[in-house]
């Protein structure tokens, strides 16, 4: 049986834990475990409820075959303990944010941590932020671009903090790329802007690609010059997005994962479950084997490794919603479609 370890919020030293049943996941605490504990740092209660839930099936869908480690759920909605209660403790799940990544990667400075965040400042060693972020995907787009010969982009971006920071990203893996941000790149912020009035700025800014967080035009309208956004916003709304081009995956083990999860869940998974099952696989294999988390490891978001100070290092795929469907770009022949439309505006241009 999993337990589930609420606690005080006072006095952490000497806290008396009270295990709490959680239902439907009796098959994951193991008999007699030889390899230690994993914890699962998620919220069991509170307004994050929903979210530690599919962390936690995440984690359940991972460990069915595991039968020498024992696993815990630590209430993060609740407060965090001191780690003597987990005396054989091999590793941490967990938990999803920023905020209280930095506490439990104190608390448990003597193993991996591997938080659920994508904030990389997180990274020092041991505490890994692993939830799959803007930036590794920008990268991805951009090292893309340059590869199939996209010169220039055109960045139409709604006003707003989190578009800041992705512009700021978006900017900074472009110079990272040798792209001079003064003549490569234009940027257009908006508040309000209609459809006719996006399509006639891409059609009259003269570059080669586009970048949106927003559906605001149509797309397919668009078939010499591809769009491209982030999968978190094409994957929400596939029917706006249609034709958009982003970085994600779509390999076996992200199929395969995905039907064990809506077989149980009755829902499709999140890129948090994702994430937190492709961590607790290689955690897991970690402990059992010996392995080292710095080795490449093929999971449902692609090739990855725990660099160290580095943290998370993904192989991302280049997709394009096409009716619906995910199709792989890079790699394929529809990728040379792609890149012959681009060299034939250009030079059109």
């Amino acid at each position: 049986m999993l337990f589930a370890v609420a606690c005080t919020p006072k006095h952490t030293s000497s806290i008396v834990t009270k295990p709490v049943e959680i239902d439907n996941l009796d098959y994951l605490r193991k008999e007699q475990p030889s390899c230690g504990t994993v914890l699962i740092a998620a919220p069991v209660s509170g307004a994050n409820a929903e979210a530690g839930a599919e962390v936690i099936h995440a984690c359940m869908l991972a460990t069915e075959n595991i039968r020498n480690i024992n696993f815990q759920v630590l209430n993060t909605a609740s407060h965090y303990m001191d780690s003597k209660h987990f005396p054989k403790l091999k590793g941490v799940i967990g938990p999803i944010f920023s905020s209280e990544a930095r506490r439990y990667g104190t608390l448990f400075a003597h193993v991996p941590v591997l938080a659920l965040s994508n904030d990389r400042a997180l990274d020092d060693g041991h505490l890994y932020a692993c939830g799959l972020s803007p930036q590794d995907e920008i990268r991805t787009i951009i090292e893309y671009g340059k590869s199939r010969k996209i010169e220039s982009f055109l960045v139409i971006l709604p006003e707003g903090d989190f578009p800041d920071k992705i512009l700021n990203m978006f900017q900074n893996e472009l110079q990272h790329y040798d792209y001079d941000i003064t003549d490569n790149i234009e940027v257009i912020r908006y508040t309000n802007l209609s459809e006719t009035e996006a399509m006639t700025l891409v059609r009259n800014s003269g570059k080669q690609a586009v970048f949106l967080l927003q559906p605001i035009l149509s797309i397919n309208s668009l078939s010499d010059i591809p769009v491209f956004t982030l999968s978190s916003c094409a994957l929400l709304n596939k029917e706006a997005w249609d034709g958009a081009i982003f970085a994600f995956t779509d390999n076996a083990e992200l199929s395969d994962f995905t039907y064990r999860y809506q077989q149980t869940a009755g829902t499709a998974p999140s890129t948090l479950a994702i994430v937190a099952y492709d961590m607790m696989k290689a955690l897991c294999n970690h402990i059992e084997s010996g392995s080292s988390l710095s080795d490449e490891q093929e999971g449902c978001l692609g090739k990855f490794k725990l660099n160290g100070k580095k943290g998370v290092e993904r192989s991302l795929s280049i997709l394009q919603l096409v009716n619906g469907t995910k199709i792989q770009l890079d790699n394929d022949e529809n990728d040379e479609v792609l890149v012959d439309t681009i060299l034939r505006k250009h030079s059109r241009d």
